[in-house]
Formats: structure tokens, sequence, C-alpha cells
């Protein structure tokens, strides 16, 4: 009869590299080693969903041409001229005054700048007095801001071996000896 005898164990080994989820439990006959979380910072310019530790990160552009629509943009007037004939509707239109007045005989409803005319006194009786406009000023130059958006984060892969070990046996292989009585 052949006595089977336990010899040892064979361990093998199976090494997980970045893997994105954690390992669970190792299956029957099957040991984990050390697990090693490997964290790093992730960029992107496109917004990754709700993240842990998420950071938004703002840079403003500025352009001298115009973006098209932008979220947050803002226009910068950043050149004017001045003209002595009204323009029409402009971007930051200013009306500006004459600084003396000027007298005229029937009340304007028109042409004049700032408080409405008013009746002369004294040496001016008879007169309407006012101060007429002397230009338009409106901007004539531009440039856009607006805001871009990175977003940082943080991910995590895990790393770590799982082992299995495996017995081998020996037998004393004594099948070969015949015992006999005499």
């Amino acid at each position: 009869m052949d006595i089977i005898t336990l010899a040892g164990n064979t361990t093998n080994q199976v090494v997980y590299n970045n893997v994105s989820t954690p390992p669970g439990a190792p299956p029957a006959g099957q040991t984990l080693g050390p697990i090693t979380t490997n964290a790093s910072s992730s960029v992107s310019s496109v917004y990754p969903g709700s993240q842990p530790g998420i950071t938004t990160n703002t840079t403003w552009q500025t352009s001298s041409t115009y973006p098209g629509s932008m979220p947050g943009m803002s226009t910068n007037y950043i050149g004017f001229t001045t003209v002595a004939a009204y323009p029409g509707s402009r971007p930051m239109l200013t009306t500006n005054c004459q600084s003396t007045t000027t007298r005229v005989k029937v009340k304007p409803t028109t042409g004049y700048c700032g408080v409405a005319p008013w009746a002369g006194s004294g040496n001016d009786n008879n007169w309407w007095l006012y101060y007429g406009i002397a230009s338009y000023t409106y901007a004539n130059q531009f440039s856009y801001s607006y805001p871009t958006y990175t977003y940082t984060y943080s991910t995590s892969t895990y790393s770590y071996v799982l082992y299995t070990s495996t017995p081998y046996y020996t037998t004393n292989h004594y099948d070969h000896v015949h015992i006999s009585v005499f």
C-alpha cells in the first residue's frame, strides 16, 4: 500500500497593476498580498461629471475679434471716436455739451444738452438760453473677455498580488514490494 505524504507547497502569483477598482475578497485557496493605492491628478477641459475633490480652474481669455457667443463674455470698450452729427444708436454713446450758452428768441424743442432751455433775465430778457450739443462720442474699438475652464480631480488605481498555493505530495512507492508468508 502506498503512503501519500505532503512534501510542500508551490506558490504562484498573479500581479495586477493599475487596476481601476480595488480587489474584493480573494477566491477560496488564494490569498491577497499588500494593496498599493496609486493616486494621480487628471486635468480635463471637458466637465468629467461629479468627481471627489474636483477643482474648477478658470482662465480668462481676451480676444480682439468677436469669438461668437460665449457664456460669461464681457465686451471691453477700448477705443472711442467723436463726431459732430448724431450717429444713431451706437455702443457707449455720450452727448457732449457746449461749454457756453446759446441765445435764441424761440424756445427750442431739440438740440439742447443737459438741462432744458430756460428764460433769460436782465440783458438776456426775452431770450431763451440753453447749452447746445457740441458732439457725440461712442465706442468704435472693442475686445472681448470670456472664461475658459479646466477641471482637476484625483484618480486612483490599485496594484496588488494574488497568491495561489498548491500543495504537492510524494508517495513511498512500495507497490513493487511483495510480502510472502513461509
